[in-house]
C-alpha cells in the first residue's frame, strides 16, 4: 500500500499478526498487519464500513507474558479489497486509548516489528 492517507507516522510491518476483536459484538475483525501508535491496518474476511467506530480488543504475545491484550476505540478510515480478494484491508485510526495502551503498542512494535526497527 503506497498511499499514506495523511498519516503522520510511518506504519511498522509486523512478523506476528495480532488478532482484533470488536468488543461491542465479540466478533473477530481480523489481524493487524502494520501499525503505529495512531492507527493500524487490519486484514480480515468481513468488510467494515468506512466511518464505523467501535471498541476493539487486541491480543498478542508479549515479551513478559504469553498473551497480552489492550483495548482502544478505533475508527475505520477506509476499507477495500486486499491483494488477496478473499480478504478486506481496513485502515483504522485509534480514536481513544490510555497511556498503558500506547506503551503496549510500542512494546508490540519492538517485539514483533521487523528486526531493523528500534
Amino acid at each position: 500500500m503506497t498511499e499514506n492517507h495523511h498519516r503522520k507516522l510511518e506504519r511498522k510491518n509486523l512478523v506476528y499478526f495480532p488478532e482484533v476483536i470488536n468488543s461491542d459484538t465479540n466478533q473477530k475483525v481480523g489481524r493487524i498487519i502494520d501499525l503505529t501508535t495512531e492507527g493500524f491496518l487490519i486484514v480480515g474476511d468481513t468488510p467494515i464500513e468506512e466511518g464505523t467506530s467501535f471498541n476493539a480488543s487486541v491480543t498478542w504475545v508479549d515479551e513478559v507474558r504469553k498473551e497480552a491484550t489492550f483495548s482502544c476505540i478505533i475508527h475505520v478510515v477506509w476499507c477495500k479489497e486486499d491483494i488477496n480478494p478473499s480478504y478486506r484491508a481496513m485502515g483504522c485510526k485509534i480514536d481513544e486509548m490510555n497511556i498503558h495502551t500506547k506503551e503496549s503498542i510500542k512494546r508490540l512494535i519492538r517485539k514483533w516489528g521487523f528486526p531493523n526497527w528500534q
